[in-house]
């Protein structure tokens, strides 16, 4: 089974899938594309900015005049189709596997995914939770059959309990007729079927079908097949107004039936009869017009496109292992840029002494080849071009190019005008060689993401996300508005992590390093987050002094960065850790010390202190902690307060214990009493005017 996140859900699925690429010369988004549904574009024609969309648009939307975009109005809901950028919002139960399994009705239910070891012994297939069904109702689904096993289920909900297989108690259910391509929708009263509606041939394998069945609450069924009706029932007993508990998709509530094979798409329900017309708007046709997309290959399906993402609702995951996409030739002149989120999960070695894992991409044709990696084994990011004459390579090598991106996302631009070439990170530039060696024009016949043209090298182990190729050099200002969309530098601009606390422990950064609230009492959960004592924003973390904390992946850390908070004390602990990264080995933390008269960080035994201000208690401060090759330093309220010239870097390395109030040293420091707000973490020591500009935020 595959959750994609265009919409389609596949069932014991085992091709490749295709990428919905967006022609700059190439764009790979990492969201998936199904054979009916696009990704929308890039902008809604409006007649009236406070007015709906125009009429070429189906739907309905209307234009925020705040941000200038469209929306959907309440009672819609954000589709994938491009003529149809809102649709019908289910209530019930809205299944559209863009964004993982979530239930985007308004119910808001989590359904879950059983199929994969250890649940091998379950079948393959998910699960919803109870829902009251009954009445007036509605379903639509798109569906292609793989193969048609003896009355495989599409959907199967009982009264019986869930996750059991008990055979008939008042199923409403759709499938194939026994091993035949023709439909079923059944309604059952108690162990009896009462209404069934039933069309021959009306399944091809291999083949979407858009199927939606309507039933009033006097009995009266239609069923249509891509948006058309092909048969309507009356005076038909009304669906049973009742609370199922065992509902599967793709499976069947009686044990003998065979789980479905094939895919399924935009699983919606309703409690209501929809109309012909809203039918007919939900089946729209793909219009993209976009052609240029990529093939991927991966062994595993289900874990080929992932929900963490920085841009829009997947990234690609590859495995590191033989996991690769395939893009189609593409012509390059001696100026173009490669553009990619990147996020790297292993750090593969190499076979091949001059050749680095393709980390992005690897540009081949029959004389020369661009190649975008690490080097050996480290972090190492090398942006080399090889020549059929091996001594005319060239190669650009940035030290730790790709440390901050190993355990979190990464902006990273390549670019290549002439024999100047330079590699930004996060919108700034980290490397830069003008010496490169100039190219004539090539078609370049295999393009490989994840995977090089040699066979002895590593493939890439990571996500990959927006994925873009000009056929230019992107300047510098265009690679900032491709990263930052109009937002302020500090929001983007060598952002690690952003944490505004505003109701959850989620990075807001875009890159994907959301922090795990772990509280001591679960009960209490909701107690931990502030809404009107705030610094910024909407709501600030409230660590209670109770020994709750906020975990945070493990990844790499180290070299230049700034730590910044807004914190409000509470009660006077010893030690007690703002945050705390790293392990016994190459740790750094910032802390309340000496019964809160001091601020200190502290970098493997070497430290930087500094007094805190006086009578600030239940009062918001804005601390600093930043470090670079210089020294390390504190600042309080925008205002350097302390420092250690001098004072060693933390080494860049793979950190397993990252917390924020807890400390990862001894059970005996006090856990952190105080809110927290706005904590940000940058790649690199902010200047003093940065670290004011922060501070005055709250002002």
């Amino acid at each position: 089974m595959v959750v994609d996140h265009k919409g389609t859900l596949l069932i014991n699925a085992t091709n490749g899938v295709v990428i919905n690429g967006v022609d700059v010369l190439a764009h790979i988004t990492g969201d998936l594309a199904s054979a009916k549904h696009c990704n929308l574009p890039d902008s809604v024609a409006v007649t009236d900015v406070t007015g709906p969309c125009n009429a070429t648009v189906l739907g309905v939307a209307r234009c925020n005049t705040q941000t200038q975009n469209p929306e959907c109005i309440p009672g819609y809901t954000t589709s994938q189709a491009p003529k149809a950028p809102c649709q019908i919002q289910a209530d019930l139960l809205h299944l559209s596997f863009d964004n993982n399994l979530l239930d985007l009705s308004y119910n808001r239910r989590n359904i879950l995914y059983y199929g994969a070891a250890p649940d091998n012994l379950f079948g393959r297939h998910l699960r919803a939770p109870a829902n009251v069904i009954g009445g007036a109702f509605s379903v639509c689904v798109d569906v292609m059959f793989d193969t048609f096993g003896l009355s495989s289920r599409i959907f199967d909900f009982s009264m019986s309990e869930e996750g059991t297989r008990l055979g008939a108690n008042n199923n409403l259910l759709m499938l194939n007729r026994h091993d035949s391509n023709d439909i079923l929708f059944e309604a059952y009263q108690g162990n009896h079927i009462a209404t069934q509606l039933r069309s021959n041939n009306f399944f091809e394998a291999g083949i979407w079908a858009h199927v939606c069945v309507t039933a009033t609450s006097d009995g009266t069924y239609t069923l249509y097949k891509n948006g058309v009706q092909t048969m309507q029932m009356s005076n038909a007993p009304p669906i049973p107004y009742l609370r199922r508990t065992s509902n599967y998709i793709g499976r069947s509530n009686f044990n003998d039936n065979p789980d479905f094979d094939g895919a399924i798409d935009n699983l919606r329900m309703w409690s209501r009869a929809l109309t012909s017309s809203q039918i007919a708007d939900l089946f729209l046709e793909d219009a993209s017009g976009l052609d240029n997309n990529g093939v991927a290959f991966n062994h595993h399906n289900m874990n080929l496109y992932q929900v963490n993402a920085p841009e829009g609702d997947m990234a690609l995951y590859l495995d590191g292992v033989n996991d690769y996409v395939i893009a189609p030739s593409l012509s390059l002149k001696n100026a173009f840029t490669v553009g990619a989120l990147v996020s790297l999960a292993h750090i593969n070695g190499i076979a091949h002494e001059l050749v680095p894992q393709p980390c992005l991409d690897q540009f081949y044709s029959i004389v020369e080849s661009i190649f975008i990696g690490n080097s050996h084994e480290t972090t190492t990011l090398e942006f080399t071009f090889l020549f059929e004459d091996r001594s005319l390579d060239t190669f650009m090598i940035v030290a730790g190019g790709f440390d901050w991106a190993y355990g979190g996302f990464q902006h990273y631009c390549f670019t290549l005008e002439g024999p100047l070439a330079i590699v930004y990170r996060q919108g700034r530039e980290i490397g830069r060689n003008s010496n490169m060696r100039v190219r004539n024009s090539t078609e370049y016949r295999n393009i490989f993401i994840g995977r090089s043209t040699f066979a002895g090298d590593d493939y890439f182990g990571g996500n990959l996300d927006d994925y873009r190729v000009y056929n230019f050099a992107l300047s510098a200002e265009d690679v900032h508005h491709l990263l930052c969309q109009g937002r302020p530098d500090l929001d983007c601009v060598g952002l690690v992590a952003h944490f505004k606390f505003d109701g959850n422990v989620r990075d807001a950064s875009g890159n994907e390093w959301h922090g795990e609230l772990v509280p001591v009492n679960i009960r209490a959960k909701d107690l931990f987050f502030e809404n009107t004592n705030v610094a910024v924003g909407t709501g600030a973390l409230l660590l209670p002094g109770n020994g709750s904390w906020v975990q945070l992946p493990a990844r790499n850390f180290g070299g230049d960065f700034t730590v910044c908070s807004w914190i409000q004390t509470r009660r006077v602990g010893m030690w007690e850790r703002i945050v705390d990264f790293g392990n016994s080995t190459n740790r750094m933390y910032i802390a309340r010390w000496n019964t809160n008269a001091e601020l200190f960080m502290e970098i493997n035994g070497e430290v930087v202190r500094a007094n805190l201000p006086a009578d600030k208690a239940d009062v918001f401060i804005h601390v600093c902690g930043f470090s670079n090759s210089t020294g390390g330093y504190l600042a309080i309220d925008g205002e350097l307060v302390g420092s250690n010239v001098g004072m060693l870097q933390m080494p860049v390395g793979w950190l397993d214990v990252n917390y924020i109030g807890k400390s990862a040293a001894a059970v005996s420091d006090a856990p952190l009493d105080a809110v927290l707000d706005d904590l940000r973490i940058y790649d690199h020591a902010l200047s003093m005017n940065e670290v004011a500009q922060l501070a005055n935020m709250a002002l």
